[in-house]
Parts: C-alpha cells; sequence; structure tokens
C-alpha cells in the first residue's frame, strides 16, 4: 500500500493542491550546477519553467582534472514536438593538449539528461513516488551531487519503518489498557495519547535533523521505532500478573 497504491493516489491530490490551493510556483535558484553525465558537467546561471529557458548555459565534459571540450551558449530553449533542447549562439570550445578551437553557432538541437521538469515545482514530490520510481529519483539525485536527497532517503526508509510502527503501538496501546489504575480508563486513554503523540514529535525531531545531513537517515527513521520497542518491553514487564 505504501509502495504502490498510495503513492499513486497522492499523485491526484498533490496536482489539486499545486494547482487550486498553492501559490504559482516560479523557478528561483541561481547559477545551478548538475552533473548529467559522468564526466559531463551543465550549468545555467537561471531558468524560466514558464517558457522553459535557461539562461547563460554551459556544457562541460571533464576527464580526470582535464577539460577536453566546453560549449557556451547564451541560452537554451526546450521543444516540446522533438522534446529535445535548442542550444541558442553557441561556442564549441575543444582542448586537444596544447591544442584548441573554437566552433561558433547559431543554433543545434540536442538531447542532455535534462528535462523541463528538473526545474518544475518538487512540493511533496516523494509522496507521489511509487518504490520503484523513488529508487531512481534517489539515484538521479545522487549521480547529480544534488541537494534534497535526504528527504527522499527518509521516505523510502520510512515506508519500511510504517507497519512496524503501528504494530509497536499498538501492542504498547492493549499493555496500556491492560494495567489497572485508581484514575480510571480515560487516564490510560489520555496516556495511551499522549506516548503516541511523543514518538512523532520524536519521528518528526529525528527527521529534521537527518534531513540537515546530520544524522544517517536509515537511524533517524528506526531510531524512534527502537525505542519505543523498549518502552513497550519495559511497560509489559511491568504489568501486574
Amino acid at each position: 500500500m505504501v509502495n504502490y497504491v498510495i503513492p499513486k493516489a497522492n499523485k491526484t491530490r498533490i496536482a489539486f493542491e499545486i494547482k487550486y490551493i498553492n501559490d504559482s510556483y516560479t523557478y528561483s535558484g541561481r547559477n545551478v550546477h548538475l552533473k548529467i553525465a559522468p564526466n559531463t558537467y551543465a550549468y545555467l546561471e537561471s531558468y524560466n519553467n514558464v517558457s522553459n529557458i535557461g539562461y547563460k548555459f554551459t556544457l562541460e565534459e571533464v576527464v580526470g582534472n582535464q577539460l577536453k571540450q566546453k560549449l557556451s551558449a547564451d541560452h537554451i530553449e526546450w521543444d516540446a514536438k522533438k522534446k529535445k533542447w535548442a542550444i541558442i549562439d553557441y561556442k564549441i570550445r575543444a582542448i586537444n593538449g596544447l591544442k584548441e578551437t573554437l566552433t561558433p553557432g547559431t543554433r543545434i538541437d540536442t538531447t542532455l539528461n535534462l528535462k523541463p521538469d528538473d526545474f518544475s515545482s518538487d512540493f511533496n514530490l516523494y509522496e507521489t513516488l511509487t518504490r520503484p520510481e523513488l529508487n531512481k529519483r534517489i539515484e538521479l539525485l545522487q549521480s547529480r551531487g544534488a541537494d534534497g536527497v535526504e528527504t527522499y532517503l527518509i521516505e523510502k526508509y520510512s515506508r519500511d519503518t510504517r507497519p512496524f510502527a503501528i504494530i509497536i503501538l499498538t501492542v504498547i496501546g492493549v499493555i496500556m489498557s491492560a494495567r489497572k489504575s485508581r484514575r480510571g480508563v480515560g487516564w490510560q486513554v489520555a496516556l495511551g495519547f499522549i506516548l503516541a503523540f511523543i514518538y512523532l514529535l520524536f519521528f518528526m525531531l529525528a527527521k529534521g535533523i537527518a534531513e540537515s545531513g546530520n544524522l544517517n537517515p536509515i537511524v533517524a527513521v528506526w531510531l524512534p521505532n527502537a525505542i519505543f520497542a523498549l518502552i513497550g518491553v519495559v511497560l509489559y514487564n511491568t504489568i501486574p500478573r
């Protein structure tokens, strides 16, 4: 459910929120650096996600620590019909040892490992990805050395921890209901809610630390389960027989 069914349902919900609830999205990134192939690096000074035009574009081929070729262009435009980028007013500088050649041009159509979707809104995008799509997104971000990969790693690992969290909190709830208290059932129910609230608070805290890069994502999502499983064991051992 969490890996295939719910993400597909979230696609419709998130698209509705972006269109009707959230403000119109404008890409505001500046001086964008992307690794789009093992030895190829792209740069954009800015990008307009309405017209799908990137300004002050460069494409560099670097082998080891040596620059082999550099393409510089005034701007690039996305051709929706051809599904390609049109590179406008460009210069290609090729370096071969001590020799260099400079080739100018007005337009060239090319395919890049870069799409307009890379500059579109990523509002809660991780919630709309199935498990295979999530893995591909993580691999893409890691290959580019992009920021924000921790968010997708946390989503991936948390999908594995949720069933265990449900079991652990259910067991704790059963243990709490089995305890007899002079304060009555209401107190036990309230205490159960308090423990659940603390679990959520602890999970959000660990998630925030992991997203900032100060904690391993897999540790962040499993730590609350480990601690509350221990709390469950302690509570079970203190129940009057």
